[in-house]
């Protein structure tokens, strides 16, 4: 017994979609706006993100939807805010918006958020992730998105092709940085001076008690 068949160029087998949490080297591939890629109307818009590169190995060419929903009526302003800094952390990571707007009402263009290159870091959504399948959101509550030259995002391997088909100029400085994390740069700032007379305190008790350089004291560990 025989039959004619059309073999296709995809076999399938493994999942195309991302199941391994780390940090990746990502393309945006689409954005939707007010439905899924699926056309599952919502409120708010949804990203999809192919991996270019990053920790975990074989994963080049899967993808991951990211949905930003629009805060509700019912929204604590606790949730409100978060969800104002999960987007900025987005339009930033995409050079939708700039750092100098910081407080200001900005008009956004989703659709150039397209073929942007950027890092983020997923974890397993534990919420979700049920009956033997697994999901991945972006990590630190959605936070964990950066623009492809953030000092967070250098400890990732990207894909070095991919980099170099980026325009200069959405290339950025180290300095273009400081105002997203003008905050936490001043409260380290402001913690040395503290921080450096503890130590001087600890090394004369240190000194006075006749304790040897180097010796670890396994009750501060």
């Amino acid at each position: 017994m025989a039959l004619d068949f059309d073999a296709p160029d995809d076999f399938g087998g493994d999942s195309q979609f991302l199941s391994d949490p780390g940090k990746y080297h990502c393309l945006v591939q689409s954005v939707t706006q007010g439905a899924t890629p699926k056309g599952t109307a919502i409120d708010g818009f949804c990203v999809t993100f192919e991996v270019l590169g990053g920790e975990v190995e074989g994963q080049k060419g899967k993808t991951i939807n990211v949905t930003y929903f629009d805060p509700k009526i019912t929204d604590s302003d606790k949730k409100v805010k978060l969800t104002k800094q999960q987007r900025s952390k987005f339009f930033l990571a995409t050079n939708l918006l700039d750092p100098s707007r910081k407080g200001q009402s900005v008009r956004i263009e989703l659709e150039k958020a397209v073929d942007q290159q950027v890092v983020a870091r997923f974890e397993i959504d534990d919420y979700h992730s049920k009956d033997g399948k697994t999901y991945l959101r972006i990590g630190n509550a959605e936070l964990d998105i950066w623009h492809i030259d953030d000092p967070n995002a250098r400890t990732c391997p990207k894909n070095e092709q991919a980099l170099a088909l980026i325009p200069a100029a959405l290339r950025r400085k180290p300095e273009f940085f400081d105002l997203i994390y003008a905050k936490k740069q001043a409260a380290a700032a402001s913690s040395k001076p503290a921080t450096a007379a503890a130590a001087a305190a600890g090394a004369t008790a240190g000194a006075a008690a006749g304790t040897s350089a180097g010796r670890v004291n396994l009750d501060d560990l």
